[in-house]
């Protein structure tokens, strides 16, 4: 039986849900019992709504409940003084043992630009410290994408939220990047994960499952029906994942 570990799903709620969202954690718990995921990294939709440092709080001590819960702090630029300095998100980061974080650039979140003069000091430490950057393609572009991946090659950004409409332009960033990985959540383009792994392997793509805005059955069944070797479908399912959240101590 294949163990999954959720790279992309979230807790709390959000301004004007769609019928039928949960955001709350009993939710996610019970979604991962029902569809047989081992594990999750999780952020706090608060770090948006409210603020990062509120968000980031939450989550973690909701991790620190649930060992099988992996916290994922937002974080953004501190050329303002409100968020941290480089060493002392540093020191936080080990301290509550977050295992990535994430970025919300867009004007309905946080606000900021992904550009080296604005945010030159997360990469060099997430590079340093060998923490996964996740950023949805909601909230960017793919040409932002390839810059960053390009000027920080030993830095790893995962690119998330991925909808059919940008498949040719993940195989053109997979083919011009090493340090690129794709969440699954949103790929439901015919067999895309099969030609994926044929043409770049398996070691790139993530298993997400959008939680609580998709349905996680959907991912899961992508990966349990693709023609692939069980090799592959365990590294898009949970190896992939615990090679990259391997980080210098």
């Amino acid at each position: 039986m294949i163990k999954f570990f959720d790279c992309n799903c979230s807790v709390g709620e959000i301004e004007n849900p769609f019928p039928g969202r949960r955001g709350d954690l009993d939710t996610l718990i019970q979604n991962m019992e029902t569809y047989d995921i081992d594990r999750a990294l999780v952020w706090h939709m608060d770090c948006v709504i409210s603020h990062p440092k509120i968000g980031n709080k939450k989550i973690s001590d909701i991790c620190a409940m649930y060992n099988h819960l992996y916290p994922v702090w937002v974080v953004m630029p501190n050329h303002t003084g409100e968020f941290y300095d480089p060493q002392r998100l540093q020191e936080l980061i080990i301290l509550h043992n977050v295992r990535a974080v994430k970025l919300c650039p867009s004007d309905q979140r946080l606000n900021h630009s992904l550009g080296i003069w604005c945010c030159d000091m997360i990469y060099n430490l997430m590079k340093n410290i060998g923490i996964p950057v996740f950023i949805s393609l909601n909230e960017t572009d793919c040409d932002t994408v390839y810059n960053i991946c390009a000027t920080y090659p030993e830095m790893n950004i995962v690119l998330t939220d991925i909808h059919y409409s940008n498949s040719r332009n993940i195989f053109a960033l997979l083919a011009n990047v090493r340090n690129l990985y794709t969440d699954i959540s949103y790929l439901k383009t015919p067999f895309i994960l099969e030609d994926l792994c044929l043409k770049f392997g398996s070691e790139k793509l993530l298993f997400g499952t959008g939680l609580p805005d998709m349905e996680p059955g959907c991912a899961i069944s992508a990966v349990l029906n693709a023609r692939l070797s069980q090799n592959e479908k365990e590294n898009i399912a949970y190896a992939n994942l615990d090679r990259l959240l391997e980080y210098k101590k």
